[in-house]
């Protein structure tokens, strides 16, 4: 872990995306990762960082929702 690291401590579960995200090591940004909640298995935070780029992805880029807009469905 880099010495301006803050926030985070070594060994820390954490999760996180980048290039290489399928590896069993790399090197990211600390702004990158984020930690898993206590008692949270892998498949659970994996699935919380896939589903959060999925669900942007689809609110933002294909159904451009702007800021304050609710969808109709949702109240």
């Amino acid at each position: 872990m880099g010495e301006e690291v803050t926030g985070l401590t070594l060994g820390a579960h954490i999760i996180g995306t980048g290039y290489g995200a399928f590896a069993e090591y790399m090197v990211l940004s600390a702004v990158a990762v984020a930690p898993v909640p206590a008692g949270w298995a892998d498949e659970q935070a994996l699935g919380l960082v896939l589903n959060w780029a999925t669900a942007l992805a689809a609110l933002k880029s294909l159904g451009r929702i702007a800021a304050g807009e609710v969808h109709p469905y949702v109240r």
